[in-house]
C-alpha cells in the first residue's frame, strides 16, 4: 500500500466546500472526528490534548517535578478546551466556570457539578483552570477526572 501526505488545513477546507456526497466520502476515509469543529469532539483523551499542544507526557516528566505534573496537565486541558479564550478578571459580567468535585462521596472522589466565578476577591480555583462555558467545565470534570483527582488529592 502506498502512503500519501495530505495537508490537514487544505483537506478541511475542501471538506467545507464539498458537496454532501464529497463530505460523505471524506468522512468515511478520515472519520467524523477529523472534520469536527467542536473541541469536545476532537479532544477525548490526554493524548489528544498533548497532540494539539505539541507535547507529550514524556516532555512533561522531563521538564516538571512529579508533584506538579497533574497541575500542568489540568492547565493544558483548560488551554486546549478554551481554544485560546483567556478569562478577563476585570470583567465581572464574564462568567468563568470550573468543575466541582465531591470528595466526601462513598467512592471517595467524583465529579459533582460546575460552578461559575463572579466578581469578588476570593477564588476557590486557580485562575488558569477556569473555562469559558459550563459545558466545557463539565466535560473536563467528567472526562479528565483522573487528572483532577491527582491534582486535588496529592499529598505532597
Amino acid at each position: 500500500m502506498e502512503t500519501i501526505e495530505v495537508n490537514k488545513k487544505q483537506l478541511v477546507a475542501e471538506y467545507n466546500n464539498a458537496t454532501e456526497s464529497g463530505r460523505s466520502i471524506l468522512t468515511r476515509l478520515f472519520g467524523e472526528k477529523f472534520f469536527s469543529n467542536k473541541i469536545t469532539d476532537r479532544v477525548k483523551s490526554l493524548d489528544d490534548v498533548y497532540t494539539i499542544k505539541g507535547t507529550t507526557y514524556e516532555d512533561l516528566i522531563r521538564i516538571y517535578p512529579e508533584d506538579v505534573i497533574s497541575f500542568k496537565q489540568a492547565t493544558l486541558i483548560t488551554e486546549v478546551l478554551n481554544e485560546g479564550w483567556k478569562p478577563n478578571w476585570d470583567n465581572s459580567n464574564e462568567y468563568k466556570y470550573y468543575p466541582w468535585f465531591d470528595m466526601r462521596s462513598k467512592s471517595g472522589f467524583g465529579f459533582s457539578d460546575t460552578l461559575y466565578v463572579y466578581s469578588g476577591t476570593i477564588t476557590g480555583v486557580g485562575s488558569r483552570l477556569v473555562f469559558k462555558s459550563e459545558e466545557l467545565a463539565e466535560y473536563a470534570g467528567k472526562n479528565f477526572i483522573d487528572v483532577y483527582r491527582d491534582l486535588l488529592t496529592r499529598n505532597k
